[in-house]
């Protein structure tokens, strides 16, 4: 084999190695915890919140009407939350959430990473939603998975 083969099949192999590296790390799960507080806003819930390693957020949430809970007093919701990062308007998070609510100070569920713009582009992740109803906080701990 001559040099100049040996030197091309180097580089593909290196080629082929950054390339599988650079994919396998683009799906490499992350941690993911946020705090969100909401208020009522007329049919919605929005508010303020930060997202670990991210900063500070805006939310909008829209929730489907409620049915009835796990419990008698309780309820359970589905809907969805998009963040918006406050120092990057163009960067957002929409999540599908789905939890019940039992009176003023317990709230849980789960939620699903369903799309994500600018530095969130093509995030995808899952995790559990804990804490109390609007106006409250609520926790949102997980893992997120992002297109690098």
């Amino acid at each position: 084999m001559t040099r100049a083969a040996r030197r091309i099949i180097a580089a593909a192999t290196i080629t082929a190695w950054l390339l599988v590296t650079a994919a396998s790390a683009a799906t490499q799960p992350e941690s993911f915890t946020a705090v969100f507080h909401d208020q009522v806003c007329g049919a919605r819930l929005c508010g303020t919140g930060v997202i670990d390693h991210y900063g500070p957020v805006t939310t909008i949430t829209v929730l489907s009407p409620p049915t009835p809970g796990p419990e008698p007093g309780c309820q359970t919701f589905t809907g969805t939350r998009t963040a918006t990062l406050a120092k990057n308007r163009r960067s957002t998070l929409r999540f599908a959430i789905q939890g019940s609510a039992c009176g003023l100070h317990n709230a849980w569920g789960t939620f699903k990473i369903v799309s994500g713009t600018g530095t969130f582009t093509n995030a995808s992740g899952s995790g559990v939603i804990w804490g109390a109803p609007a106006p409250g906080l609520l926790h949102y701990y997980g893992v997120i998975r992002l297109d690098r």
